[in-house]
């Protein structure tokens, strides 16, 4: 590849980030949704639009597909297998231990920092009786500031999620992401086998979920076995794209028939993706896995490549993470410590208005210093006297 092309390459692949930005915005929009009973069907009322019913339609599926948040968390999973193998194979990196420090100081220490405030706020403004409210809205804080509480949600049991219910993803992402290298190393060997067998693993994971009981640290290992073909998916593209020049665009009409198809089937996915527990569920997520492969390859090469590309995008995509981990802990804290000064609905607006900024500061003041440091860390795996542009570790796919 040219340096011109590589540079190329490196454009469109910034979109992914981009991309990745807009989906933690939806997951923000889905959880704010939550705080009334009535859900997104409040937003648009009951009534009958009759002559305006095709309007009413639009409008429905846009609030549908702005708030499809448990589907949005499976693009990021599927986002994370093809960035995670552009990490491996361009980086070069040395040992598996070097790999594991900074994919574990990636997610981890900004979790557990987020977790703290959450506690701490818990604490200090407790948790009020929201009479509007949603049963969803009442769940948040209901473990309390206790030791025992934290230390679940540090241990990341998945036992408990109280303190900030977004970790569930985040705890089968930090599992999966130690095995990465296994599931790259026979993705690139054998693609279609390791294919059919992590689907089969997620279709397995189904059968005998019903096996262990709600809330143990089995039956979440056993959820985790559910998302590892997500992980293959996003890293069999990234391969297959490796191999490939940058295609030329499509056209603007056919760019927006494929993304309206492939927001389709995302949407197809299981209303609660936290908890897949039957075939049925398990058929729609992989539907759904299909779906976020389809979005990734429209991005990179239409020209939604220029709209996940903008700066507000690429904004959005540099404080994704802070926002998926501080939106909820912003929900609560607002809404519990407003709930006598304003309505449930306003307060819910003062959190959106507030979403962005929070993490904005928390992404410069802790995401990015803890990377860093993991970043730090992993040179200490790197041997003094090696070549790391001429050699790279057995241990990694090459």
């Amino acid at each position: 590849m040219t340096i011109s092309a590589d540079v190329e390459a490196r454009r469109h692949l910034s979109a992914l980030d981009g991309l990745r930005g807009f989906a933690a915005v939806v997951v923000a929009l889905y959880h704010t949704s939550l705080i009334s009973p009535g859900g997104t069907s409040s937003l648009l009322g009951q009534s009958s639009y009759h002559l305006l019913e095709p309007i009413r339609w639009i409008a429905t599926l846009a609030v549908k597909f702005a708030t499809c948040g448990p589907q949005a968390v499976i693009l990021f999973f599927v986002l994370s297998g093809f960035v995670l193998t552009r990490a491996v194979v361009g980086q070069h990196y040395q040992s598996y231990f070097q790999f594991a420090t900074k994919r574990f100081f990636r997610i981890w220490p900004a979790f557990a920092i987020a977790i703290l405030i959450s506690a701490l706020l818990s604490y200090v403004i407790g948790r009020q009786s929201i009479s509007d409210g949603s049963v969803w809205l009442h769940e948040l804080w209901n473990g309390g500031a206790t030791s025992g509480n934290i230390t679940k949600h540090l241990l990341m049991t998945e036992t408990r999620v109280n303190l900030d219910n977004v970790m569930w993803s985040l705890v089968h992402e930090l599992r999966i992401s130690f095995l990465f290298p296994a599931v790259l190393l026979a993705m690139r060997k054998w693609p279609v086998p390791t294919c059919v067998a992590t689907v089969g693993l997620m279709f397995l994971s189904c059968a005998s979920s019903s096996l262990f009981p709600e809330g143990t640290i089995a039956k979440s290992y056993n959820e985790t076995l559910c998302y590892i073909f997500l992980f293959a998916f996003g890293a069999g593209l990234s391969t297959a794209l490796l191999k490939q020049p940058i295609r030329p665009k499509m056209a603007i009409l056919p760019s927006c028939l494929a993304m309206l198809f492939f927001l389709m089937l995302l949407n197809a996915g299981p209303k609660d993706t936290a908890h897949v527990g039957t075939f049925l569920d398990g058929l729609r997520l992989l539907i759904c896995g299909v779906g976020a492969l389809g979005i990734i390859l429209v991005v990179l090469h239409s020209y939604f490549n220029e709209v996940f590309s903008s700066k507000i995008a690429r904004y959005l995509g540099r404080v994704s993470y802070s926002l998926y981990l501080l939106h909820v802990i912003v929900l609560a804290a607002v809404l519990n410590g407003l709930c006598r000064q304003f309505s449930v609905v306003h307060s819910a607006l003062i959190a959106l208005v507030l979403m962005v900024p929070v993490a904005d500061i928390y992404q410069r003041l802790v995401e990015r210093p803890t990377d860093l440091v993991g970043r730090l860390l992993a040179k200490t795996f790197v041997s003094p006297d090696s070549d790391p542009h001429r050699t790279r570790a057995k241990t990694f796919p090459g």
